[in-house]
C-alpha cells in the first residue's frame, strides 16, 4: 500500500508522540541533532547517509534497515490503526535500503578511489611534499566534486604556499558543497583574517561556532580576531570559553598570555605562559614571552632560563623581541642584559659585551650583567677585567653562589689555588647544594693531587644532583687516576644512562675498558664517542692506545697523528705518539714528539719522564738526568720516573745514588698498588 508523504508524516508524528523513544533511537544511529527531531528523523535518512564516507555506507544501511524494523514492531504494538504505518515504514525500508545497496556497489569502488587519493594527499602534506600533495587532492575531486573535504584541504595547503585566491575558492566550494561544514569556515575565517578582510572573517568565525558551539579552536581564532580589533574584553571571553572546552589547548592560554601581558596583568599572564610551557613545551614563542615578562617582573635568573629555552628552540625568536623590546624602551636595562646573554650563546661576543656594558650603564648595580660580562671576559683571556667585575658583583650581591663559583674558577685558571679554594668554599657555605660550586673545586683539589678531598666534592655533587651526568664522569675520571676502574666503569655508565649523548663519557668508559681488558667494548665506547663528538681529540687517543695493546701500530700512529690534527696543542696526544715512536725504535722522532708536548705544556711530568728514556737510549745521557729530575720535580710521587732515574745512575756506574732510586721507586710503587713495578725496583735494588 502506497501512502502520501504528507499523511505519513501526521502518522509518523503522532507515532513519535505515543513513543518518544522512537526519536531517541533513531537520532542514536543517524546522529543527528535534536532540534531536528522527531519528524525529520526517518525521512531525511537517506540524504544524511549519502554524507557518510564510503567505507561506512553499506553497514549504516544495514543498521537503518534493522532499526525501522524493530520501530514499525513498536509502532503496531501500539493501537491496530497504527498497522498501516508500520507496513508502509517497513516495506520503504527494505525498498530504500536495496536502492542504497545497489548505487553502494556501483559507486563504492570510485569512492574509494577518491578517498584514497585524498589520504595521500593529508599524508604528503604532512610531510611538506605540497606539489604532490596538491595533485592527490586535485584527483580525489575530479573522482568526487562534491568531496567537501578534499577542498577543505586544498584550500590549506594553498594557504601554506600563500596562494590565497586559490584558497579561498576552495575553501568556499567545501561550504557551499557542506554549508554545516565547521572547519571548512573555520579555516575560510583564518585566511581571510590573514588578508585583513576582518568582518567577514568574524562571520565565519562566528558561524563555525554556530555550527559547532565546542569547537574550541574557533573560539581561540576569533580570540585573536578580536585582539587584534582592540575588542579585549570580547578576545578574553573568546579565550577562556576554548580553554573551558579544551583545557588542554596550548594556543589558546599562549594567546590569552599574550592578551593579559599586553594588559599588562603580569601575574595572570605568567600563569597562562606557564600552562602553555607545560603543554607544550618546545613552544619557542612562549618561553621568549615568558622570559621577558619575568624581566619586567624582576627575576633575571628565570628569564634568563626560559631565554635559553627559547634560544635553543628558535634562534633567532629571542633576539628579534628583544631588539623590539629595547626599540620601545631604549632604557631598559633588562632588555639589554638578556640581549647579551642571547648573542653570547650565538657566539656574538663583541655585540653581547656591548649589550651587558649598555645594561650595566643604565642599571650600575646590576649583578647578575656583571657576572655575565665577567664570564665572557674571562672566555676571552681578559682575566684581570674579569676578575675586577666578578668582585664588583660580589660587593653588591655578597650572597650570590654564581659569581664566588665564577670567580674561583678564574682564580684556579690563573693558578691562584688558595684565593679559588677560599671562593669555592663561600659558595658552598652559601649553598650546599649548589653542583656547580662541588664540580669545580672538585677539579681544584684533584689537580692538587688531594684525590681523596676531591671525592668527596664529587659525591657531594652527585648527592645534591643524582642525574648531572658530568659529576658522573669528573667522579669517573678521578678513580681512573686512583686505579679504581671498575668503580670508575660504574660512573661512566650511570652518566651514559642519564645523557646516552654524552661523549666525554663514551671517552672515559672505553679508556677504563682498556685497562679492564675488555678491547671490544672499549673500541665500540671509543668509537661512539668519536661518533657524537668528530673532533673529540681525546678520543682519537685513547683508540690509539687500545690500538698498542692490540699491536696494530700503524693504525695507532694514524689515530694520534689525528687527534693531533685536531688539536695541534694537545700535549697528551704528543706524548703518547712519542710512545708509540719510541717502541717502533724512531727514536728521533719520538725525542721530536716528547719536546713538542713539553713545549705546550711544561708540567706534564708523563712527557719528561719519557724524554729521559729515549734520551737515554740515545746515550744523551746528561740530558736524560735532567729530563728524570724534572719529571720528579713535577710529580713528586711518579714511581716511573724515579725508576728511571736509577736505572740511568746504576749504567752510569753511579750506585750509590742509584740506590736511593729504587728504594724511593719501590716504596712508592707498593704504596699505589703497582706491586709489579715494586718487585721490578726491588729486584735492581738487590743487584746493585
Amino acid at each position: 500500500m502506497k501512502m502520501s508523504e504528507n499523511i505519513w508524516l501526521k502518522r509518523i508524528l503522532y507515532a513519535v508522540r505515543k513513543n518518544p523513544d522512537f526519536a531517541r533511537k533513531v537520532q542514536e544511529i543517524i546522529k543527528l541533532d535534536s532540534t531536528l527531531m522527531p519528524t525529520g528523523a526517518v525521512i531525511d535518512f537517506r540524504y544524511h547517509l549519502q554524507r557518510i564516507k564510503s567505507q561506512e555506507y553499506l553497514e549504516m544501511v544495514q543498521k537503518l534497515d534493522k532499526l525501522c524494523d524493530e520501530i514499525a514492531e513498536e509502532i503496531a504494538e501500539l493501537d491496530d490503526d497504527n498497522c498501516e504505518i508500520a507496513t508502509w515504514i517497513s516495506y520503504n525500508t527494505d525498498k530504500i535500503a536495496r536502492e542504497l545497496a545497489m548505487q553502494s556497489k556501483a559507486n563504492i569502488n570510485t569512492l574509494n578511489d577518491a578517498e584514497a587519493h585524498y589520504n595521500r594527499g593529508v599524508s604528503l602534506q604532512n610531510s611538506n611534499r605540497f606539489e604532490e600533495a596538491e595533485k592527490e587532492y586535485k584527483e580525489a575531486i575530479k573522482i568526487n566534486p562534491n568531496f567537501a573535504e578534499a577542498h577543505n584541504n586544498l584550500g590549506l595547503l594553498f594557504k601554506n604556499l600563500k596562494r590565497y585566491e586559490e584558497s579561498e575558492k576552495e575553501y568556499k566550494e567545501a561550504i557551499r558543497i557542506n554549508p554545516d561544514y565547521a572547519g571548512a569556515h573555520g579555516n575560510l575565517g583564518n585566511l581571510l583574517a590573514r588578508l585583513d578582510k576582518f568582518e567577514e572573517a568574524e562571520r565565519e568565525f562566528r558561524e563555525a561556532i554556530r555550527l559547532n558551539p565546542n569547537y574550541a579552536e574557533s573560539h581561540d581564532n576569533l580570540g585573536v580576531l578580536l585582539q587584534s580589533l582592540n575588542r579585549f574584553e570580547e578576545a578574553e571571553e573568546e579565550y577562556r570559553e576554548s580553554i573551558r572546552l579544551k583545557p588542554d589547548l596550548a594556543e589558546a592560554h599562549y594567546n590569552l598570555g599574550l592578551l593579559l601581558h599586553n594588559l599588562n596583568r603580569f601575574e595572570e599572564a605568567e600563569e597562562e605562559y606557564r600552562e602553555t610551557i607545560r603543554l607544550n613545551p618546545n613552544l619557542a614563542e612562549a618561553r621568549s614571552n615568558l622570559g621577558i615578562l619575568l624581566e619586567k617582573l624582576n627575576k633575571p635568573k628565570e628569564a634568563e632560563k626560559e631565554l635559553m629555552e627559547a634560544i635553543k628552540l628558535k634562534p633567532d625568536l629571542a633576539e628579534a623581541q628583544l631588539r623590539g623590546a629595547i626599540r620601545l624602551n631604549p632604557d631598559f636595562a633588562d632588555a639589554h642584559y638578556n640581549l647579551g646573554v642571547v648573542l653570547a650563546n650565538s657566539n656574538r661576543s663583541e655585540e653581547a659585551e656591548k649589550e651587558y656594558r649598555e645594561a650595566i650603564r643604565l642599571n650600575p648595580d646590576f649583578a647578575d650583567a656583571r657576572i655575565n660580562l665577567g664570564i665572557l671576559l674571562a672566555n676571552s683571556n681578559r682575566s684581570e677585567e674579569a676578575e675586577k667585575e666578578y668582585r664588583e658583583a660580589i660587593r653588591l650581591k655578597p650572597d650570590d653562589v654564581e659569581a664566588h663559583t665564577n670567580l674561583g674558577l678564574l682564580l684556579a685558571n690563573s693558578n691562584r689555588s688558595e684565593e679559588a679554594e677560599k671562593e669555592y668554599r663561600e659558595a658552598i657555605r652559601l649553598n650546599p647544594d649548589f653542583v656547580g660550586a662541588h664540580c669545580n673545586f672538585g677539579l681544584l683539589l684533584k689537580n692538587l693531587k688531594r684525590y681523596r678531598e676531591a671525592e668527596k666534592e664529587y659525591r657531594e655533587a652527585i648527592r645534591s644532583n643524582p642525574d648531572f651526568a658530568d659529576a658522573h664522569v669528573n667522579l669517573g675520571l678521578l678513580l681512573q687516576i686512583l686505579n679504581r676502574f671498575e668503580e670508575a666503569e660504574k660512573e661512566f655508565r650511570e652518566a651514559i644512562k642519564l645523557k646516552p649523548d654524552l661523549a666525554e663519557a663514551h671517552l672515559g668508559l672505553g679508556s677504563s675498558l682498556v685497562i679492564l681488558n675488555k678491547p671490544l667494548e672499549a673500541e665500540r665506547e671509543l668509537r661512539e664517542a668519536i661518533k657524537l663528538k668528530p673532533n673529540l681529540a681525546e678520543a682519537h687517543v685513547g683508540i690509539g692506545n687500545l690500538l698498542i695493546i692490540l699491536n696494530k701500530l700503524p693504525e695507532a700512529e694514524r689515530e694520534f697523528r689525528e687527534a693531533i690534527r685536531i688539536n695541534p696543542n694537545f700535549a697528551e696526544a704528543h706524548s703518547h705518539l712519542g710512545i708509540l715512536l719510541e717502541n717502533l725504535k724512531r727514536y728521533e722522532e719520538a725525542e721530536r714528539a716528547f719536546r713538542e708536548a713539553i713545549r705546550i705544556n711544561p708540567d706534564l711530568a708523563e712527557a719528561h719522564n719519557n724524554l729521559g728514556i729515549v734520551l737515554a737510549i740515545s746515550n744523551k745521557f746528561s740530558e736524560a738526568e735532567r729530563a728524570f729530575r724534572e719529571a720528579i720535580r713535577l710529580d713528586p710521587n711518579y714511581a716511573n720516573a724515579y725508576s728511571g732515574l736509577g736505572l740511568l745512575l746504576k749504567n752510569l756506574k753511579r750506585f750509590s745514588e742509584a740506590k736511593n732510586e729504587f728504594r724511593t721507586a719501590a716504596k712508592l710503587f707498593r704504596e699505589q698498588g703497582d706491586y709489579e713495578g715494586a718487585n721490578y725496583a726491588e729486584e735492581y735494588l738487590k743487584s746493585l
